[in-house]
């Protein structure tokens, strides 16, 4: 398994992105911030994006999917994401 860091700007007016963010939450997941997402998957980043993208205007949309290794700082982050994180990494 990777912990993965999914960030996104969501650019497209008037597009809903609710299927996303079900999508987001159906996997083993720590909602970080507004738009930042852990993610633990058996996947590559690759894989991740190309899972994620069918979600988004990809004329317009903005989406970055890092795996996060090692030495890892956070403050503040939301929905006991830190605590996810911490048993992960």
């Amino acid at each position: 398994m990777a912990v993965y860091l999914v960030t996104y700007d969501l650019r497209a007016e008037g597009q809903s992105y609710d299927r996303l963010h079900k999508a987001l939450a159906s996997v083993a997941h720590a909602h970080a911030m507004e738009n930042a997402w852990l993610l633990d998957l058996e996947a590559t980043a690759e894989m991740v994006r190309g899972w994620l993208s069918q979600y988004l205007d990809d004329e317009v949309d903005r989406l970055l999917v890092t795996e996060l290794k090692g030495d890892i700082a956070a403050l503040n982050l939301g929905r006991g994401a830190e605590a996810w994180l911490q048993k992960r990494i």
